[in-house]
């Protein structure tokens, strides 16, 4: 997969805690863009595949659930 791939979310689940950013980098606060989130988005990808992937990857404009149900346990 590459960025900019068009995805399409089913739903969301809660799961392992993620970063978009070097925690040992300094001056890392001062990312505006940094993420810090366990919500994953099920996407299914042109070709019918599907996988979780994590908010922290996805553009700020789409995250934060898109009032998607929660995933099937």
């Amino acid at each position: 997969m590459w960025s900019g791939a068009p995805l399409e979310a089913t739903c969301t689940v809660h799961g392992t805690e993620m970063t978009n950013e070097n925690t040992h980098s300094p001056g890392i606060a001062h990312n505006k863009n940094g993420i810090l989130s366990a919500l994953w988005y099920r996407c299914i990808l042109p070709n019918g595949k599907s996988g979780y992937i994590s908010e922290v990857y996805i553009a700020p404009t789409y995250r934060g659930g898109l009032g998607l149900p929660a995933c099937p346990a």
